[in-house]
C-alpha cells in the first residue's frame, strides 16, 4: 500500500518524493478507491429517478397525508413565509419558513401555474416547469408552466432539496365559453400545493429539485455545481479524515496535518474537483462537516435567524385563493389575517418581456401570460411578477384595497439605477433585479378580498370586450376534459366502433396511462392492411411511478373491451406517442410499428382534450396587460 501510494502521487502529480505515515496511507488510498467503490454502490442500490436525482431502491413510497397549512391566519402567528436573498450565491431571491413545517405537511398556500404555448422566449425556458409536471402536456404542441409562487421564486439545491410540488387542479371556475365572456382570459391550473420532503426547521431556505440536468446543462455558464452525488462523496471522504484524526492525530504534527490534507485536496482536484472545493481547507474544520453534512456546510446561510427574515425579507403568506367575488373573475386572492393600513401584503420580483417576442405561433389568440403582466400604453416592456398569490389579485377601480410601488428595501437599491437606464439597455441585460411591493391602501380583514386598480386602460378594454363579446360558435355543449372524466369515471369506455355510434365530445380523446419499454414479451402478431407496419402486441404492466407522473398519459385508440370472471372489464388499445415525446427517446414507441396494448384496467383510461381545444386557445378571448401606474413608471423605458 505504502509502496503503490508513493508511484501514485510520483506518477500523477510529478512529485519528486513522497514520504507519509501508515495512516496517511490508509487515508489516501481510501480516497483513491471511493470513485470506483461510490460508483459500484449507486450501480448496485440505485437508480435515476424522473428528475435526474439519486433514488435509493429503498426509499418508501408512503402517500404524503393531507393537512392544514403550516401557518395559521392570525395577525399575531409568526408570518409563514418569507421571500429573501438566497444563500446560494448569485441566485437572487429565495423562499424561506417562518415557522417549522413537519414533513408532510403544506407550504404555504395552493398557486396557479399559467401556460404559456409554442413560444420561444429564453425567460420563460428558465422559470418554466415542465407540461408533465402541471398536466398540461395535451395543451399544445410545445408547452411552458409559470407557476408563481413557489413554483417559481425556489431555488434548487441538489444536496439541501426539501419540497415538491404537487399536480394542479384543472377547472374553469364556472367560466363556460357559451356564458362567460371571461372565457380564455384567466388560466385553468390551480391549487398547485407545495408539500415539505423533510422536516424543515423555522429560518430554513427551502428547495425543489430542477433535475439534476439542469444543473449539467448549464455547467458552462453557472460554473461546476455539486450534484447530490459529489455531496454524498464529500461526507464519505470527510469520515475517512476523521478516522484517520482518531487514530493518528495525537501524533501528527499541525504542519503535517495541512500538508496532508493540502495532499488530499490536491489527488481530490484532479479525481472528483467537485468533491475537494466541497473540503475545508484546515482538516481540524473536517469535524463541522460531519456535523452538518457537507451539503448544509456548504450553504451556512441556508438557515436564517428569523430577526434576519423579518428585517430584510418579505412576508408572502399574507393570503390564500378563493372563488372571486366579482362576476367573471374566476379565483381571486384573499387575506388570511388582519393587514394594517400602509403594511406590506407582499412583495414580489419581477421578470421581463418585450411584448413581441411573447407571442404564440398559433392563430389563434394572444398568450395567456399577457393578462398577468404589468404593461404601459407607451411602452413594449412587460413585467410578470411571480411572488405567491399575486397573480390572483383582482381589478377593482372604486375600491381597491391595495397599490404598487417600488421595492423600499436598501438591499434593492438597484432598481433606483435601473429605473433611469433606457429601455433597450434593460431587455438586453441578463439579470436586472426589479422588485415591486403590495402595499396596503386601508386596514384590510381576514378573509376580505385583495383588490387593486388596473387602470383606466384595462377597464376600458375589458368593457368593451364585454359588450361585444358574442359565443363561439357551437359552444353551447363545450365541456372540458377534466369535467367529463369525472362525469365518466364509473361508466365503461366506448370502443372506436361504438363511438362512431355514439361518439365523445369532438374535443376530447382517450388517453391512457402507460409506460413504454421494449420488452422480449413483445411480440409481432400481424401487420397492417393498410401501411403494412407491423403490429406488435404488449401486456399492461401496472409501473411505480405510472400514475403518479403524467409523463406516462399518452393518446389511445381503444380497439376492444372485455370482461374477466370477477367483473373487472379490460381493454385493448393501440397508444400512441405524446406531441413533444420525440425528445425522450428510451420512452419513444417507434414510429416502424403499430403498438397495441392489452390488459388496461378501466382507472388506467381517462379523457384528455385535444391540441387547441383549450378555452385559453379561443380566438378573442380577452387579452390585456394590468396597467402599471403612470406616475412611477421610468421616462427611459417608453419607447411607443
Amino acid at each position: 500500500f505504502f509502496w503503490f501510494t508513493n508511484i501514485y502521487v510520483r506518477e500523477r502529480f510529478h512529485m519528486k518524493t513522497f514520504r507519509t505515515s501508515n495512516g496517511t496511507t490508509t487515508l489516501l488510498l481510501q480516497l483513491l478507491i471511493t470513485n470506483i467503490s461510490y460508483r459500484h454502490v449507486i450501480a448496485e442500490n440505485c437508480e435515476v429517478g424522473l428528475d435526474g436525482t439519486l433514488l435509493d431502491d429503498k426509499t418508501s413510497d408512503e402517500t404524503i397525508p393531507a393537512s392544514k397549512n403550516a401557518s395559521t391566519e392570525s395577525e399575531n402567528e409568526q408570518c409563514g413565509l418569507y421571500l429573501a436573498q438566497s444563500s446560494i450565491p448569485n441566485a437572487g431571491l429565495g423562499i424561506y419558513t417562518g415557522v417549522h413545517v413537519p414533513k408532510g405537511k403544506r407550504l404555504g398556500n395552493p398557486d396557479v401555474c399559467v401556460v404559456a404555448t409554442d413560444v420561444e422566449n429564453d425567460v420563460i425556458y428558465e422559470y418554466s416547469w415542465h407540461p408533465y409536471d402541471i398536466g398540461a402536456e395535451f395543451e399544445a404542441e410545445s408547452v411552458s408552466g409559470l407557476c408563481t409562487g413557489l413554483g417559481m421564486a425556489v431555488n434548487s439545491h441538489s444536496g439541501l432539496n426539501n419540497v415538491e410540488n404537487e399536480f394542479p387542479l384543472i377547472d374553469s371556475a364556472g367560466l363556460h365559453r357559451y356564458t362567460h365572456p371571461g372565457a380564455g382570459a384567466i388560466t385553468y391550473y390551480h391549487n398547485v400545493e407545495t408539500r415539505v420532503t423533510t422536516d424543515v426547521p423555522a429560518g430554513s431556505e427551502v428547495f425543489i429539485s430542477y433535475g439534476e440536468q439542469w444543473f449539467v446543462e448549464r455547467e458552462a455558464e453557472l460554473g461546476p455545481i455539486p450534484l447530490q452525488m459529489d455531496y454524498a462523496l464529500t461526507d464519505h471522504v470527510s469520515e475517512a479524515i476523521e478516522l484517520y484524526l482518531d487514530d493518528y492525530g495525537h501524533q501528527t504534527s499541525e504542519e503535517s496535518k495541512e500538508h496532508v490534507m493540502k495532499l488530499v485536496r490536491t489527488i481530490l482536484t484532479d479525481l472528483m474537483p467537485k468533491v475537494s472545493s466541497l473540503l475545508p481547507e484546515k482538516m481540524e474544520d473536517v469535524s463541522e462537516v460531519l456535523a452538518a453534512g457537507s451539503a448544509r456546510y456548504s450553504a451556512p446561510d441556508s438557515i436564517r435567524s428569523l430577526d434576519w427574515l423579518q428585517t430584510n425579507g418579505y412576508c408572502i403568506d399574507n393570503m390564500k385563493a378563493g372563488p372571486s367575488t366579482i362576476p367573471d373573475a374566476g379565483r381571486g386572492a384573499f387575506a388570511t389575517r388582519r393587514i394594517q393600513e400602509g403594511a406590506l401584503v407582499s412583495g414580489s420580483p419581477l421578470l421581463r418581456f418585450e411584448r413581441d417576442k411573447l407571442v404564440t405561433n398559433s392563430v389563434f389568440s394572444e398568450q395567456l401570460v399577457l393578462n398577468y403582466c404589468f404593461g404601459h400604453p407607451q411602452s413594449t416592456l412587460l413585467l410578470f411578477p411571480y411572488a405567491p398569490l399575486v397573480g390572483l389579485i383582482n381589478h377593482n377601480s372604486k375600491s381597491p384595497n391595495v397599490e404598487i410601488r417600488w421595492s423600499t428595501k436598501e438591499e434593492n437599491n438597484e432598481i433606483s439605477i435601473w429605473t433611469k437606464r433606457s429601455y433597450n439597455r434593460l431587455v438586453k441585460a441578463s439579470k436586472v433585479p426589479l422588485m415591486i411591493e403590495y402595499v396596503a391602501k386601508r386596514e384590510i380583514q381576514p378573509g376580505e378580498e385583495i383588490f387593486l386598480d388596473y387602470g383606466a386602460e384595462w377597464e376600458a378594454a375589458w368593457k368593451e370586450h364585454v359588450q361585444n363579446w358574442t359565443p363561439p360558435a357551437d359552444s353551447k355543449d363545450y365541456v372540458m376534459a377534466t369535467t367529463f372524466a369525472k362525469l365518466m369515471e364509473d361508466q365503461p369506455i366506448r370502443t372506436g366502433g361504438e363511438q362512431e355510434e355514439d361518439p365523445y365530445p369532438e374535443n376530447l380523446i382517450t388517453a391512457c396511462y402507460y409506460e413504454y419499454e421494449e420488452s422480449d414479451e413483445q411480440y409481432a402478431d400481424a401487420e397492417d392492411e393498410e401501411d403494412h407496419l407491423p403490429i406488435i402486441m404488449q401486456v399492461w404492466e401496472e409501473t411505480d411511478l405510472l400514475f403518479t407522473c403524467h409523463h406516462y398519459l399518452r393518446p389511445c385508440f381503444i380497439l376492444s373491451r372485455g370482461e374477466e370472471e370477477d367483473g373487472e372489464t379490460f381493454y385493448t388499445a393501440e397508444v400512441f406517442n405524446l406531441p413533444d415525446t420525440t425528445q425522450d427517446g428510451v420512452d419513444l414507441i417507434p414510429d416502424t410499428e403499430h403498438h397495441v396494448v392489452t390488459d388496461i384496467p378501466r382507472h388506467a383510461i381517462t379523457f384528455v382534450e385535444l391540441m387547441y381545444e383549450g378555452d385559453q386557445h379561443l380566438e378573442g378571448s380577452f387579452r390585456h396587460p394590468i396597467g402599471f401606474p403612470d406616475l412611477i413608471f421610468p421616462e427611459t423605458w417608453k419607447n411607443v
